[in-house]
């Protein structure tokens, strides 16, 4: 991610501009952090000025009847409103890389010392489960040698029949 090329804000006058960028959140409706930190760098470079003034003029479109989005299938947001106005107008300014860049996507690797591919499962066959008897299968499965690993049951029926269930 580009590094801010704003230079550091005193305490206050940053707490002030926090504020101020929460209330435009609050406004625009957006709640994600992501999206709430953008519009602080939006505010950050543009201004508290600046950044109200474009929302005054999302406010406009949006009572005009809001805007498309790019292939028209549907309106944008109030907030895609905001943030695609800001885009516009940030066009050329050297804080557009630090507001609107996305984080490279990483892969994850497999642990050098884990198998690439997870050995397949043995199928297991579904047998009658009746939960009257359900003790003796816990007892039975506590008396088994061996490591331990996960299992997921799920059982599915109704309460005095038999059912049927399977380990996965």
């Amino acid at each position: 991610m580009p590094k801010s090329p704003h230079p550091p804000l005193e305490p206050e006058a940053y707490h002030q501009m926090r504020a101020a960028a929460a209330t435009l959140a609050e406004h625009l409706g957006e709640q994600e952090s992501g999206a709430r930190y953008r519009l602080w760098q939006i505010m950050r470079t543009m201004g508290e000025e600046g950044a109200l003034a474009l929302l005054q003029e999302a406010q406009a479109i949006e009572a005009a009847g809001g805007q498309l989005i790019g292939n028209g299938s549907r309106r944008r947001t109030f907030g895609g409103l905001y943030f695609h106005l800001a885009r516009e107008r940030l066009t050329g300014d050297p804080a557009y890389d630090w507001i609107f860049a996305r984080p490279p996507a990483t892969k994850k690797k497999p642990a050098s010392n884990a198998p690439a591919q997870p050995a397949p499962m043995a199928s297991v066959p579904s047998v009658p489960f009746v939960w009257t008897e359900r003790q003796a299968l816990i007892d039975a499965a506590i008396q088994q040698n061996g490591g331990s690993t996960t299992m997921k049951v799920t059982l599915v029926g109704v309460e005095g029949r038999k059912l049927s269930w399977s380990a996965k």
